[in-house]
């Protein structure tokens, strides 16, 4: 979860463009100065961008400028969304940034929407989102993928919001079902199990409701089964534009791949190949930002 409290927040009249330029005030910061702090913590926004929040004539809208949001609301010793709640409603010229139904952009014979519905949870993504996600998947000796773990920060949309969830499905039959052995930042709610498709959705619950704009951190280890041959393929397949997505798979020493394949395919569009050789690496990644819907993933040939 975020931190507690650090300083007085603005007051609450006023759009995001006054409240930041209050806050500025009481700390004295100037725009550059806060320009050059949200650039040592990898933020890359302009001056005129911020000038442009500040006098209300723009406001954050993309991915980036959200998470950027979140940085100012630390620096200037603000509550968690005290920013963020000020955003009014898109004035972006065109459509509204992309998204399907959760769990949509999973493949059309597995039925992750199904699952959501099952447990109450189809539109948990109006309330939450997930800002960034990095994955880790272990591949074995015997060319096994044995366990995954998904650390996912959210960011609450909505006041109130508590609950997500965890999906993994393998496609194909299980001879068990894949089991969710651990969890951080999160309790384990209903799980959805349909061994057919290898599909197990888990609610996840937040220890406490979240105000918007405020952030929470959980982490997931599930721990795989073997399908009966080697594992040479792993993709996640996202929903909603996500500021960061990134897989990284490390295999064993003595059972390295010969080559490598990282995929990148927005929803309804051609994938994106990119050949990798690990050179005398055990493991192998692929990044992807501001990206979705759609997937991301690998493949892997010995």
């Amino acid at each position: 979860m975020t931190g507690n409290r650090t300083g007085d927040e603005p007051p609450a009249n006023g759009g995001f463009g006054e409240a930041l330029g209050r806050a500025l005030e009481a700390r004295g910061l100037t725009l550059t100065a806060l320009q050059r702090r949200l650039a040592d913590r990898g933020h890359r926004v302009s001056v005129g961008t911020l000038s442009y929040w500040r006098s209300g004539q723009r406001q954050p809208e993309k991915p980036t400028s959200l998470d950027a949001v979140t940085e100012i609301e630390e620096l200037l010793g603000l509550d968690p969304g005290a920013l963020h709640s000020r955003i009014g409603p898109s004035r972006r010229p065109g459509p509204p940034l992309p998204h399907v139904a959760a769990g949509a952009a999973a493949p059309a014979d597995v039925p992750v929407r199904d699952a959501l519905l099952e447990l109450g949870l189809a539109d948990a993504g109006e309330q939450l989102q997930d800002v960034t996600l990095h994955i880790t998947l272990d591949v074995d000796a015997e060319r096994q993928m044995t366990r995954q773990t998904v650390r996912t920060m959210l960011r609450a949309t909505a006041s109130g919001a508590q609950r997500w969830y965890h999906v993994i499905f393998a496609e194909q039959p299980v001879p068990e079902p894949l089991f969710l052995d651990r969890v951080v930042g999160a309790r384990l709610g209903a799980t959805v199990d349909r061994p057919e498709v290898g599909l197990v959705a888990s609610e996840l619950v937040l220890p406490r409701p979240l105000e918007v704009g405020e952030t929470a951190i959980i982490e997931t280890s599930t721990l795989l089964v073997d399908l009966g041959g080697p594992d040479t393929t792993y993709f996640h397949h996202i929903d909603r534009r996500m500021s960061e997505v990134v897989i990284w798979v490390r295999f064993d020493p003595a059972a390295l791949p010969t080559r490598c394949v990282q995929t990148v395919q927005a929803l309804e569009q051609p994938p994106v190949e990119t050949a990798m050789h690990l050179g005398g690496l055990d493991s192998v990644h692929v990044a992807a930002r501001s990206f979705g819907p759609g997937r991301v993933g690998l493949t892997w040939e010995w």
